[in-house]
């Protein structure tokens, strides 16, 4: 059966990227820590550990953001 949906490029990407991730975390190569700071980016462009949206205020509550 052909599927409806259809992702982005950079959708698809970003998903193996993640489970990458994930699947490191699992074989205890890296920490859930670390698991978490690569899925979500990692610091802002500043090194500040804060992203644009973060410091504009529109991200306030936000905790992890994986997709």
């Amino acid at each position: 059966m052909e599927s409806m949906f259809s992702y982005t490029q950079a959708a698809v990407e970003r998903a193996m990227k993640v489970q990458g991730v994930i699947l490191r975390a699992m074989a205890k190569k890296i920490t859930w820590w670390q698991a978490a700071e690569i899925a979500v980016g990692g610091r802002g462009s500043d090194g500040s550990g804060v992203d644009g949206a973060e410091r504009s205020g529109r991200m306030q509550g936000r905790v992890l953001r994986f997709v």
